[in-house]
């Protein structure tokens, strides 16, 4: 099935979120476009393990990639993220991670989705990609899913767990107990732009107590993904991906300078192997690319979405 063009069912693009019952947890899922579009093509987005990150990371992007292209579109907030509770540390295991977004998909009678993921996102969205039993009709990549995380540098897969828990409970490495304008005043000074919808973004993950803000995924929910990274090679699958002849999306950061390199070297390994894979330097950004330039990520993915409509037909 191609790609169509226009407008999905509805005109409104607002964010819609509900909790949905998945196995023995619940996730809040945030939406946008039509789901009452039985042409609408699902896409759906798993975020970067962060402070802040939650589904409402696409809350910039996803009102006109559902508007301009066709799309269902579906982020759901991660166990221990955003809205969503968290879970036992062996959940944190990859494929049990990929299982529960499957179980999601599943759950939601979504059809062939074009899966989406930025960091740890782009290693699950990777993983179910692979799978042949969810027919993926593509393959979204923000900074991730073309470099194996145990050979990136200074992470240490050797690390106990317990001591990976420990470095992420100092106070250096959690967010500041402040308000939430000086928490924006904060972020908004590191960031090359700015614009309201990055307060919606920022807003889903976190959590106000008293007036403060408070980081939601705590120092053991981190430690065990990380763990879990350290455990796995995306690689693996990049073969398998291959084979299914889905078109694949690659962006990449290109600051600071090493990252850019390193980022070369790994995206052409990673085309060598996937061939049907478009990749996008993303200039001026770091790894955080939908806050520091998601309207560039949009077009991005809009430009790719149009080619894949025109030139070729996504995975059957």
């Amino acid at each position: 099935m191609n790609l169509r063009a226009g407008r999905t069912g509805s005109d409104d693009m607002s964010e819609r979120s509900a909790h949905v019952r998945v196995g023995d947890t619940t996730l809040l899922v945030h939406e946008w476009g039509a789901t009452d579009d039985p042409e609408a093509i699902p896409l759906v987005f798993w975020h970067a393990l962060g402070s802040a990150t939650s589904g409402t990371y696409l809350a910039e992007i996803a009102p006109g990639l559902a508007r301009r292209h066709g799309l269902r579109v579906v982020a759901p907030d991660a166990p221990g993220f955003g809205r969503s509770p968290a879970l036992p540390r062996e959940a944190y295991a990859l494929d049990a991670t990929v299982d529960l977004l499957r179980a999601l998909i599943e759950r939601m009678g979504l059809q062939r989705p074009i899966v989406a993921g930025h960091s740890w996102g782009g290693v699950v969205a990777s993983l179910l990609a692979a799978r042949p039993d969810i027919h993926a009709r593509g393959l979204i990549l923000l900074d991730s899913g073309h470099l194996d995380y145990p050979d990136a540098a200074g992470f240490d897969p050797t690390l106990a767990y317990e001591e990976r828990v420990e470095q992420l409970a100092a106070p250096s490495r959690r967010l500041p107990s402040v308000d939430w304008e000086t928490f924006l005043d904060d972020v908004r000074a590191e960031l090359p732009r700015w614009s309201p919808a990055i307060e919606e973004l920022l807003r889903g993950g976190v959590a106000l107590d008293g007036g403060r803000v408070r980081e939601i995924p705590t120092p053991s929910v981190k430690a065990a993904i990380w763990d879990a990274l350290g455990r796995r090679r995306v690689s693996e699958v990049w073969d398998a991906i291959a084979a299914s002849a889905m078109p694949v999306l690659l962006l990449t950061a290109t600051v600071p300078g090493d990252a850019a390199s390193l980022n070369a070297q790994a995206a052409a390994r990673y085309v060598a192997r996937v061939p049907r894979t478009t990749w996008v330097p993303v200039d001026g950004s770091r790894h955080d690319l939908l806050l520091e330039a998601g309207p560039r990520v949009a077009e991005a993915i809009g430009t790719w979405l149009i080619e894949v409509r025109m030139g070729m037909t996504l995975a059957v």
